[in-house]
């Protein structure tokens, strides 16, 4: 994958790639996870991201909360935008079509790492 030649809205990529399930993934794909809450991604760990093909779903509203998010951090960095970002993760569960017990397991590890 060529980051440069994607052709979503950024604010959407942002909401997936912010989200609590593609840390969980990011984080049991390679083992590593260098910030305290999100991954940080190289751009060669890009290639086996695994974006969703059915994106237009959830697209508009993921984009929206994530410009929202970032609306809010800007006007103020300790914002809590708490709801906006389980908001998104509702969104980007139902596109990767987890089911309860794997949004179970997903948001109990965020938590734990949180902690």
């Amino acid at each position: 994958m060529n980051i440069i030649n994607i052709r979503e809205e950024p604010e959407y990529v942002l909401g997936i790639l912010n989200s609590r399930l593609i840390s969980w993934w990011f984080v049991h794909k390679f083992g590593k996870m260098q910030r305290e809450t999100f991954p940080q991604f190289k751009v060669n760990e890009l290639a086996d991201f695994p974006f969703p093909k059915n994106g237009e779903k959830h697209r508009d509203q993921i984009a929206k909360l994530a410009a929202s998010i970032l609306a809010a951090r800007k006007r103020s960095p300790q914002a809590n935008t708490t709801k906006l970002e389980k908001d998104i993760d509702q969104l980007v569960y139902e596109l990767y079509d987890l089911t309860k017990e794997e949004r179970g397991i997903i948001n109990n590890w965020s938590e734990d790492i949180r902690e």
